[in-house]
Order: structure tokens, then sequence, then C-alpha cells
């Protein structure tokens, strides 16, 4: 879901911008001039997508969070009855708690997303692949001032 996601953004993002480019020809262009030069500023774009297309990922943002059961409990005070409910934890359970993108900008699986996409220091993060490859992912550095961050995955063979 979150690749077709992220594809569907790509291919509306590339149609806005060969869309952009092809206004941007200018008035007095004769109409066949306009219609090949759009149509090679497509072909552009769409190489470039898919040349860069393996680059980006999704950030899977997961966390241990408690398990609670429901319970009541009775009280007698007197010849008064109080019943309270009452909840405890009965474990932990992985889930996912939030996400984003991130692009790789080293083979050896560096990569950079936004420091709000990483910031809470006790999840553990994860990165998909437009293959749908699950990668854990260490966070190397987070610069909040500029909202940047590296993550780094293990492996050698990123695009």
């Amino acid at each position: 879901m979150i690749v077709n996601a992220m594809k569907t953004s790509i291919s509306i993002a590339s149609g806005v911008l060969a869309l952009v480019l092809g206004i941007s020809i200018g008035i007095g262009a004769s109409e066949a001039l306009k219609n090949r030069l759009r149509t090679e500023d497509e072909k552009t774009i769409v190489e470039t997508i898919n040349a860069v297309d393996g680059a980006v990922v999704s950030v899977v943002v997961s966390k241990d969070l408690p398990v609670m059961t429901q319970f009541f409990e009775e009280k007698k005070i007197g010849n008064l009855r109080i019943i309270e409910q009452k909840s405890k934890q009965v474990g932990v359970e992985k889930k996912q708690i939030g996400g984003g993108t991130a692009f790789f900008i080293a083979r050896d699986g560096l990569l950079v997303t936004n420091s709000h996409v990483v910031k809470d220091q006790s999840a553990e993060y994860s990165v998909v692949t437009n293959d749908g490859k699950s990668f854990p992912a260490k966070v190397v550095v987070r610069k909040e001032e500029i909202d940047l961050a590296l993550l780094k995955v293990e492996g050698d063979a990123f695009t």
C-alpha cells in the first residue's frame, strides 16, 4: 500500500512537472514544436524517475505498545456495592505507529530522511524498498534544526 502510494505520488509529480514544462515553452511557438518539446520533456522526466525509482523507500516506524485488558472489580462498603471498571497490562505488541520516506545516497545503505520521521528514540525503524523488501534501519544522526537525518541499513547493493 505504501509503495503504491509512492508510485502514484511520483506519477502525479511527473505529470505536473511535464505540464509546467509544456506550458513554459512560451507563446508564439508552433503547436507542433510545443508538442514535440513536451513529448521530449515528458520522456526525459519518465527516464529520470525510472532511473532513481529504486532509491526512494518507505520508512516504517514501529514500537512495542502495551496490550491492555479490562475487567470489573467489585467492592462492598456496608450495604453499598460498587463495581469499578479497571484495566491492566497483559503484555506488549509491536505496532506500526508512523512512517515517512527516505532515499539512498550511497550504495552501502546510507539513506537521508527528515528528522521528524525518526524523532522517537525508543522506536524501531525499517525501510521498505519498491520491490517490497524490508530492512531494519538504524538512525546514524538526527539534525532537528534542519529537519534532516541519516539512516543506515545493512547491505551494499542499494541504488
